[in-house]
């Protein structure tokens, strides 16, 4: 029907989907490397559950839920520019510095105080480090951490969200 219409273009219509193909192409790309990095896991005989495997498809369709092409291709980006090494390193530190906070914010300690403004510091700088100081990428992990799969994995909730959140407002 839209063939038999004089004013029907073509072209528009391709092109987008030629974009509709290039981002799923590019969604496809992201699983593939994804589920590559579990398999060298698996090759180097490190631990790979069914759970890790289904924690990463979920992880990944979460990450496209909350931010788009651009800000995933920027996140690619910033694991080139942050290195493996310091991204491990990170990875490690978050739930120490979740426990952390949780701890003070469970003791009651007032969120201007210096300990809890020394980890708002720390909280802010991974922030920034993680997103290269975009606050739309800054909003999107924000997102991301209101996800059920994502607290799971990092031990963070609402109230530690809240508590850190108070504390960097109270900070100078």
């Amino acid at each position: 029907a839209c063939l038999d219409q004089p004013q029907f273009a073509m072209l528009p219509v391709l092109e987008q989907h030629l974009q509709a193909l290039d981002q799923r192409l590019g969604e496809q790309q992201k699983l593939r490397e994804r589920i590559a990095w579990l398999a060298d896991r698996l090759r180097r005989e490190e631990d790979v559950t069914v759970a890790d495997l289904l924690a990463t498809i979920e992880e990944t369709a979460m990450f496209e839920r909350h931010f788009d092409k651009d800000q995933l291709e920027y996140l690619e980006q910033r694991k080139c520019v942050v290195g493996e090494d310091r991204i491990r390193e990170v990875e490690l530190r978050w739930p120490k510095l979740i426990a952390a906070v949780r701890e003070e914010m469970e003791k009651g300690t007032d969120p201007s105080h210096p300990v809890v403004q020394e980890y708002a510091r720390e909280w802010r700088a991974l922030i920034d480090e993680f997103t290269g100081g975009r606050k739309d990428i800054e909003h999107g992990v924000a997102s991301v951490n209101r996800e059920p799969v994502a607290r799971q994995k990092t031990g963070l909730d609402m109230e530690v969200m809240s508590f850190i959140g108070r504390a960097m407002q109270a900070g100078p």
